[in-house]
């Protein structure tokens, strides 16, 4: 694989009001790479959009869910 440079951001609201920003990163070259079939079959190079805000409260959830606490109250709800 290469690495992926930030080539800007994009900012958007959800149906629902709330205004997300996402970065947007690129491959320099796909064309030489070993790897390319494997990662994805468009013409050009690869371009993947994050959303770092969201993925940090994806992670939060997941490490409350996972934790102590959040297993007995996980339990609670199926009585």
């Amino acid at each position: 694989g290469q690495t992926m440079k930030k080539i800007g951001e994009r900012k958007r609201k959800t149906k629902s009001g709330y205004a997300q920003t996402s970065s947007i990163y690129s491959a320099q070259n796909c064309q030489d790479c070993q790897l390319r079939g494997a990662c994805f079959k468009a013409k050009g190079n690869r371009i993947v959009e994050r959303n770092h805000k969201l993925e940090a409260y994806k992670e939060k959830a997941r490490r409350n869910l996972l934790s102590e606490i959040g297993e007995l109250k996980r339990k609670q709800c199926t009585n």
